[in-house]
């Protein structure tokens, strides 16, 4: 683990909005590897931009 990552627990919260439903789900993650890799439709949003979601995911 990183020197600089506090020990306390991190969450990323998802959230998806669409006319039908809005879900958000509290996801937990570890900074054992460094890495955090989340899947989207394409490879960088800005802030003004929606995203689309799989429901294969």
């Amino acid at each position: 683990m990183a020197k600089d990552f506090p020990k306390e627990d991190k969450f990323v919260y998802l959230e998806a909005v669409s006319p039908a439903f809005t879900a958000r789900e509290k996801i937990p993650v570890t900074t054992l590897n460094g890495f955090l890799f989340i899947q989207t439709d394409k490879p960088l949003y800005t802030p003004e931009q929606e995203g689309q979601y799989d429901n294969n995911l």
